[in-house]
């Protein structure tokens, strides 16, 4: 099925959430397209484009498009943690969210009390709990400057593949 679909170069439209619709662009609405595409087919997916071009608001509108309960792991450069929380707060407003770090007693506790929409954790917060973090199915786990794991060898990418999901979505706008 999902063979046919490519070779027809056509997608089923999927619906866009309601308060984005006016805000994103036609490149963006596409790529959200693509991205509800692969999660159909349980295939996970890469967006990589420029920066400033807008992979983080898509990656919003396929993350607002999920169940209420679902948890999903947003990992990212620590620079960007609170960026991701802005961009939450402007375009996922269903979305509820936490800030993964502080003291290992404070990061125990949030785990112990996970009850929100997204896990937002650093590279290095997650090579350094992924003991707790593995024993949590997400919804989806999103990398964000992806290009942080190109090192197959390296103990980052190999803790982040200790990570389980049912989608994976990986964002770049570095070559």
């Amino acid at each position: 099925m999902f063979i046919e679909i490519l070779k027809q170069k056509s997608t089923p439209e999927y619906g866009l959430p309601f308060n984005l619709q006016p805000i994103m662009r036609s490149y963006q609405k596409a790529g959200f397209q693509w991205l509800m595409m692969l999660k159909k087919y349980g295939m996970s997916g890469i967006l990589a484009d420029d920066m400033g071009l807008g992979k983080t608001i898509q990656a919003i509108s396929v993350l607002s498009t999920l169940n209420t309960t679902s948890v999903s792991l947003v990992i990212c450069p620590k620079t960007l943690l609170f960026n991701w929380a802005n961009e939450i707060d402007k375009f996922g407003k269903n979305l509820s969210y936490q800030i993964y770090e502080g003291s290992k007693k404070e990061r125990a506790n949030i785990l112990k009390n996970l009850n929100t929409n997204i896990l937002f954790a650093s590279y290095s917060i997650i090579q350094n709990d992924i003991k707790q973090l593995e024993k949590i199915d997400f919804e989806y786990i999103i990398l964000d400057e992806a290009q942080h794991i190109k090192n197959a060898t390296a103990m980052r990418t190999k803790a982040i593949k200790e990570l389980t999901a049912k989608n994976k979505m990986a964002l770049s706008g570095t070559p």
